[in-house]
Order: structure tokens, then C-alpha cells, then sequence
């Protein structure tokens, strides 16, 4: 099983970047006490702040198993 190596920036924000890139895994819920429950996923291209991805999932894991798939994949 391949996962990101995320670390908390806060209550319910987890993130990593590497070079160029931001990987943000989320949860409105957990870190605002409102919105959706479910992990969002966004990767970000840091030179112009391009959205490459944007998705959401049911749990913490399966967002972090995604993006590193799309990751190896795709960059």
C-alpha cells in the first residue's frame, strides 16, 4: 500500500509538499466544526497555484492512498 507522508498542519488539515507541489488532505468538518465530513484532496502546482486535483473521499486513508497513486502516475 502506497501513502503520502502527510503531516498535521492543524486540526483536520493534513499536508506535504515536495518541490513544486502541495498535497492537502482535509476535513471542513473536523477543522471548522462545519461543512462535509468527507477527506478532501487537492494537489497543487505551487508555481501558479493550479488546482491538479480536486476530489473527495470517505476516509483520511483512501485520500492519501489516491493522491500518492495519482502522484506516481501523473508527475
Amino acid at each position: 500500500m502506497i501513502t503520502l507522508n502527510l503531516k498535521r498542519k492543524h486540526k483536520g488539515v493534513y499536508e506535504v509538499e515536495a518541490g513544486e507541489i502541495l498535497v492537502s488532505v482535509s476535513n471542513p468538518r473536523i477543522a471548522n466544526g462545519f461543512g462535509t465530513n468527507e477527506w478532501q484532496l487537492q494537489i497543487i502546482d505551487k508555481t501558479d497555484w493550479t488546482n491538479l486535483l480536486n476530489d473527495s473521499f470517505a476516509t483520511k486513508a483512501e485520500a492519501s492512498q489516491f493522491g500518492a497513486r495519482w502522484i506516481i502516475r501523473n508527475l
